[in-house]
């Protein structure tokens, strides 16, 4: 027991001082050293030092061969975030690998991961599945996987079709800062689907999505805006126009622009 208690304390210390050693590396912008120690802890069996050297060949050195080998590697160890990553680079190769990949890091609870492949099943009309897998994401703090897991509510895709619940999640989705989930929220608090009708509500969350660009919401916006301000849903119109919505494009030419 000593001796277990022993390996255990000095595999502990170990990863310790390997975490320690790169973060110094990485303060120093020494490339070089931040390989050699990723490298040794690699090959001693550290998972996440397997990952790391992914990372580094893959952003630091754009060699994306060696990326895919080490995120291999960490993969094999069960390292989620390694199986998710070599999905991403196998993405347009091998469609039966991703779904693989997905799948492991998904049941490692790897909140994009479920989302990806959830929308892989989405894709084959699969809904049903889709629909856990958005939530499985959901659950994972994966907001994109909320944003997904609204829509199926609200179209009542592999699940039964629930206004009320796609509010719930579209606003879980833009309360953390995706747009999508903002603009969502909008066209169901403009329909009064879920929710109360409230215009007013509509109006923020489409500004708040337009504002990253969501070109729908500013088109959207601009719609309600174009009877009072036309001056301003000019704007919205223009910028919808340029970031490809083909419909503000239109719309500015019945405003005669």
């Amino acid at each position: 027991m000593k001796t277990f208690l022993a390996l255990l304390l000095s595999l502990s210390f170990s990863y310790a001082h390997y975490i320690e050693q790169s973060i110094q590396a990485h303060k120093d912008k020494d490339h070089k050293r931040v390989n050699k120690i990723y490298q040794d802890a690699c090959e001693e069996g550290k998972a996440s030092a397997c990952y790391n050297l992914g990372v580094f060949y893959q952003k630091t050195k754009n060699d994306t061969k060696k990326a895919m080998e080490f995120y291999e590697k960490a993969c094999i160890m069960n390292f989620s975030s390694a199986c998710y990553n070599l999905a991403l680079l196998h993405h347009n190769k091998n469609a039966h690998k991703v779904k693989k990949l997905y799948k492991k890091a998904c049941d490692d609870d790897h909140g994009a991961a479920c989302n990806n492949l959830g929308r892989m099943h989405h894709k084959k009309k699969h809904f049903g599945k889709a629909h856990h897998l958005y939530k499985k994401s959901c659950d994972d703090f994966d907001l994109l996987g909320c944003v997904n897991l609204g829509y199926t509510y609200e179209k009542g895709l592999g699940c039964k079709q629930d206004h009320k619940k796609a509010s719930v999640f579209y606003d879980k989705a833009c309360s953390g800062g995706v747009s999508l989930g903002c603009e969502n929220l909008a066209m169901l608090y403009e329909k009064g689907k879920g929710v109360k009708q409230d215009k007013l509500k509509a109006q923020k969350l489409y500004k708040k999505a337009c504002d990253h660009n969501m070109a729908k919401s500013c088109n959207n916006l601009a719609i309600i805006c174009a009877d009072k301000e036309p001056k301003k849903a000019k704007v919205l119109f223009k910028k919808a126009c340029e970031l490809g919505f083909k419909a503000s494009c239109e719309n500015l030419k019945i405003l005669g622009y």
